[in-house]
């Protein structure tokens, strides 16, 4: 086995009765990574979590960490830890305490685990903090402390579940700068399962996109976003734009497709494309309008959607499919009335024809 690998789920499969939540999934993640499962609530994310740290069997396959096969040790036999959506610190303990907790039980002395909780609160910056009860910190710091308890035993890999979901948006947003700045000091390969898009996005180094108890795509942010592999992926992971065509050839991983109205594009295919009926993908901020009736495609300004720094336009085609695009607000940035013919043009290699 590849040594960079930290964990590589084989062929695993979990069934509740007759419902498979994962089907067959395949992953590697690598050693000091920050990997990301992303999707829709139900998708099977947090299944697959569960599965690592050992809170669910697996039905099929196997669940290898560092080399050894743990799909059928207990959860406290696994080298690894969970910080969960909920915090689920003991509200009796100051902060101290809560961290000591799983040291002491872990057979670590007093004296070692109290130089490790002082260790484990300056990585999380809250070495001020450590004679607190938890109901007299904010919730940005109690989740500080179960990731700086989930992190106080050095586990191998570290699991978390949502665990920002229940901070309001700049908390948010300050405290994944905060999760990404702990897992490049620690050097923790830490599996995080979301399904905000842009927390993936702006996190992993890679991101598993799951569906139906399967994985979808693998890839890096820009992997993700750029290069979808189907509409799934395509229409989950930011905005976008999916238009019906007709793919008359394939070639060298191109595509030539017939759009609406007529006008031929080639364009980069996905792996498993095919001739015949399909669909393109095109980001509304790659699309370019103008205020005449020239262009790939052409129709009518139906809608502004003022959004501060950005303007969306709905555009309505001859044929009545709705394509959305992205302007900058600006003075220079003309903006079509509503009701005005509108050309579009796509930027170079911007379409991509993905598998249905």
């Amino acid at each position: 086995m590849n040594n960079n690998i930290a964990v590589d789920i084989q062929n695993v499969t979990k069934m509740y009765g007759a419902f498979a939540a994962l089907k067959d999934v395949n992953l590697d993640i690598r050693d000091n990574e920050f990997f990301t499962l992303l999707g829709p609530s139900g998708c099977g994310k947090t299944t697959l979590l569960r599965t690592i740290a050992g809170f669910e069997d697996i039905n099929n396959g196997a669940i290898v960490l560092y080399g050894q096969n743990i799909a059928d040790l207990l959860p406290n036999e696994r080298p690894v830890n969970t910080v969960f959506q909920q915090y689920a610190l003991f509200p009796h303990m100051n902060v101290t305490q809560n961290i000591m907790f799983g040291l002491l039980r872990l057979g670590h002395d007093k004296a070692t685990a109290k130089i490790r909780v002082g260790e484990v609160l300056e990585l999380v910056q809250l070495s001020d903090f450590a004679d607190r009860m938890p109901n007299q910190l904010s919730g940005g710091q109690q989740q500080r402390v179960a990731l700086a308890r989930a992190l106080a035993p050095s586990p191998k890999v570290l699991l978390l579940d949502e665990p920002l979901s229940a901070l309001d948006l700049k908390l948010r947003q300050a405290v994944r700068l905060e999760l990404q700045q702990i897992q490049h000091q620690t050097g923790i390969t830490f599996i995080f399962v979301t399904h905000d898009q842009e927390e993936a996005l702006t996190m992993s180094d890679r991101i598993a996109v799951i569906e139906g108890g399967q994985v979808q795509q693998v890839g890096t942010a820009r992997d993700i976003y750029e290069a979808p592999k189907n509409k799934f992926v395509a229409d989950f992971i930011g905005e976008t734009n999916l238009l019906e065509v007709n793919v008359t050839d394939l070639a060298g991983g191109k595509g030539s497709c017939i759009l609406p109205g007529g006008a031929q594009i080639t364009c980069p295919a996905a792996d498993g494309a095919h001739a015949g009926p399909g669909h393109l993908s095109v980001r509304p901020e790659r699309i370019a309008i103008n205020t005449t009736d020239r262009g790939l495609v052409q129709g009518h300004a139906t809608r502004h959607i003022y959004l501060g720094t950005d303007v969306h336009v709905e555009v309505t085609l001859t044929r009545g499919e709705k394509v959305t695009v992205r302007m900058q607000n600006s003075a220079q940035i003309q903006i079509p009335e509503v009701g005005q013919a509108v050309g579009l043009e796509f930027e170079a290699d911007a379409a991509r024809l993905l598998v249905d």
